[in-house]
C-alpha cells in the first residue's frame, strides 16, 4: 500500500446490463405480465449460516488478536462474498472496525485507499493484511510462548 507501485487500473464497466426477452415488446401490459409471472416464482431460503461481524478492534489484546482479528474479517467476507466483490471493499470494511491507536494507523490506509480509488488504481487485501498484522501482531511469537510457559505454576 505504501508506495502505489505495483498498482493497477480497475476494469469497471460503465454501461448497463442489457436484458434480453423472447416476447415482442407490445407496451406497459406485457411488462406487467412479465414482471408479475417472474414474482410468482417461490423463494428459496437461505441456506447459509449466519457469522457473526468481527469484534472492534483497539490493538490492546493479547498476542495473536491482530490475526484473529483478521481471520475474523476474512470469514465474515467468505460467508457474504456478494458484499465483498473487491479488495477495496474489504479493506474498507476492516478499518471500520479499527478503534482508539489502531485506527490513526487504518485512517492514513482510508485516505491512501480512498485516493487510489478516485484514480482508478486497485489495492491488493494480500499487502493489506501483511502489513496489519505486521504493525499491530508480537514480533517474536516463539520468546513470548516461551515466557508464558515459563511463567506458569501449578497451584491454588
Amino acid at each position: 500500500m505504501g508506495s502505489g507501485q505495483g498498482s493497477t487500473n480497475i476494469g469497471l464497466s460503465t454501461s448497463a446490463p442489457t436484458q434480453t426477452s423472447n416476447a415482442p415488446n407490445t407496451g406497459s401490459a406485457s411488462m406487467v405480465a412479465g414482471l408479475s409471472a417472474q414474482t410468482q416464482t417461490p423463494a428459496t431460503k437461505s441456506s447459509k449460516v449466519k457469522i457473526k461481524e468481527p469484534e472492534i478492534y483497539n490493538g490492546k489484546g493479547r498476542g495473536g488478536d491482530a490475526e484473529r482479528f483478521i481471520l475474523s474479517c476474512e470469514n465474515h467476507f467468505q460467508a457474504h462474498p456478494d458484499d465483498f466483490p473487491q479488495d477495496e471493499t474489504q479493506i474498507q470494511f476492516t478499518l471500520s472496525y479499527l478503534t482508539d491507536a489502531v485506527q490513526a494507523w487504518g485512517d492514513v490506509i482510508l485516505c491512501a485507499l480512498l485516493s487510489m480509488q478516485m484514480l482508478q488504481a486497485s489495492a491488493d487485501w494480500d499487502q493489506f493484511k501483511k502489513e496489519f498484522i505486521l504493525a499491530f501482531s508480537h514480533q517474536d511469537k516463539e520468546g513470548m510462548a516461551t515466557r508464558k510457559l515459563k511463567a506458569l505454576t501449578q497451584g491454588n
